[in-house]
């Protein structure tokens, strides 16, 4: 494949597959969602009324850990669906410097999800193609010894322009390269950055955001696996987002963390996406086209909109091609049918989660070492919705852990032998060198 391509239609390129990778954060999909069941319904049924994601609530609606259903009609959700809508009628570029293991996928599902996609490796070509797009994502898995200066000149770049983009730390805290070059971003910073939790961490912990980093900088990550759950990096994720909006154009940002149940946060406002399929993890790359197609919407809609609508849109996709496909080889190709086939209707009336005020106060109070804003999160009660899919949850207990796909990485940066992918996942998000959750 050439340094750059401009893929607008038929995918060009076979890349080696890669190990599948899970989330760490419970059965779920590959993205990190359990599959859970949402039937059609009137909105009256138990199941309606609590969202369809088997989640304990009161008579209030109040989930067991404070988390409240977003309202049918809250405005977020008709957002979400223009977004998903203004990327099908509009095709928006979206550009990557992605592993090179996934960028077939990553190339693909924009396509399919209703953007465009132009990969490339060099900084003068992406600098170039940043004044004709509206978004960029910068994966770092699979690194090769020129990424470090090439992505430092890439970051400052869209930083001088005022231009916005996702950052996947893939395996962060893994390798003095890996670390350097995340380290530069610091500077120059993304305007999403998705992750998992042990990523999360890691990356606060890099850039010191938070105060116990110094005791355990990067001992989270096993690899690009995740080892730790999503709740435990939701207070890292919100002191990574205010961080992230201190620079970013218009002082806006968010941070998607994968797992079982996903969080989206743009340090303000919190929520929890339930959902997805648990293989996921079991094709290459299914995070790494996530982080491609959330800069898809970024294109097109605000960062916490962008992070909501990609997450949003994977759950329900995987959903419809786990209901279709016999194994992870048709899973693969009915997922990118799914993201081509899934309605804006369907993404804004997802299952979305909302932190109550008195849990968000509470997790405020405990985590908020980055001098921002506090986290003040408006308590929404429970309306009935009318979900849109039918989930299957026969693999939720087969799985441990989940996480979307990822990509394999070598710590030294050197290019990955053949038989350095060759290895098989369970559901965390990053257990292994050689593959990497999504959601």
């Amino acid at each position: 494949m050439s340094a750059f391509s401009s893929i607008d239609g038929q995918q060009q390129s076979s890349i080696n597959a890669e190990t599948a990778d899970s989330s760490g954060d419970g059965p779920g999909n590959g993205l990190g969602n359990g599959a859970n069941v949402y039937v059609p319904g009137d909105g009256t049924d138990d199941n309606a009324r609590n969202g369809g994601t088997g989640i304990g609530r009161d008579e209030d609606g109040l989930t067991d850990d404070g988390r409240d259903d977003l309202p049918a009609h809250d405005p977020l959700r008709e957002r979400i669906a223009q977004a998903v809508r203004a990327v099908h009628d509009t095709t928006p570029l979206a550009q990557s410097f992605t592993n090179f293991v996934t960028i077939n996928l990553v190339a693909n599902a924009q396509l399919a999800a209703g953007g465009t996609a132009a990969m490339s490796y060099l900084p003068d070509d992406i600098a170039d193609t940043a004044r004709i797009c509206r978004a960029s994502y910068i994966n770092v898995g699979t690194l090769l010894p020129f990424y470090r200066d090439a992505l430092d000149d890439i970051a400052r770049a869209f930083h001088a322009a005022g231009h916005r983009w996702v950052l996947d730390p893939v395996a962060a805290g893994i390798g003095a390269t890996r670390t350097r070059i995340l380290e530069s971003f610091k500077t120059n910073p993304p305007t999403i950055v998705r992750a998992n939790a042990s990523e999360v961490l890691a990356l606060c912990g890099i850039w010191g955001l938070d105060a116990d980093a110094a005791s355990t900088p990067f001992a989270r990550p096993a690899g690009v696996e995740s080892v730790d759950d999503v709740d435990s990096a939701a207070g890292a994720a919100r002191r990574l987002a205010r961080f992230l909006a201190a620079s970013a154009p218009g002082h806006q940002a968010a941070v998607a963390v994968s797992g079982e149940t996903d969080l989206v946060t743009d340090g303000e406002h919190t929520y929890r996406l339930p959902g997805g399929s648990v293989l996921m993890t079991k094709i290459t790359g299914a995070g790494c086209s996530m982080g491609g197609v959330t800069a898809t919407y970024l294109a097109v809609a605000d960062p916490l909109i962008a992070a909501l609508s990609a997450s949003l849109l994977y759950d329900r996709a995987a959903e419809t091609a786990e209901s279709a496909s016999h194994g992870p080889g048709s899973f693969q190709s009915a997922f990118l049918d799914a993201l081509w086939t899934t309605s804006a209707e369907q993404v804004g009336s997802s299952p979305i989660l909302v932190e109550s005020e008195s849990a968000s106060g509470r997790r405020a109070a405990r985590d908020d070492r980055f001098d921002g804003p506090q986290t003040t999160i408006r308590a929404i009660r429970t309306a009935p919705t009318v979900p849109l899919y039918e989930i299957r949850d026969d693999h939720r207990a087969a799985a441990s852990s989940a996480g979307h796909g990822r990509q394999p990485v070598q710590t030294d940066g050197s290019h990955p032998s053949p038989s350095a992918h060759d290895g098989t996942h369970d559901k965390a998000h990053d257990r292994t060198m050689n593959s990497r959750s999504i959601k």
